[in-house]
């Protein structure tokens, strides 16, 4: 995948999603509990398709889960 998002989770719980060392998104609550999930079970391509809904920035139609 070009480009992919990268994340990093902080001590207060918070999910902090950016792309090309620019942040994009913070995440917290029920969409951190549940990416958080994903990320115990799910693949690179899984995790980064989730990164990219989340973020809104996915191409709409193509995308698999």
């Amino acid at each position: 995948m070009k480009d992919p998002f990268t994340f990093y989770i902080t001590k207060d719980n918070k999910l902090i999603i950016s792309r090309n060392k620019k942040q994009i998104k913070i995440l917290k609550g029920k969409g951190f509990q549940d990416f958080r999930v994903l990320l115990q079970s799910g693949s690179e391509e899984e995790i980064q398709l989730k990164l990219a809904k989340l973020t809104g920035q996915y191409k709409h139609g193509n995308e698999k889960i």
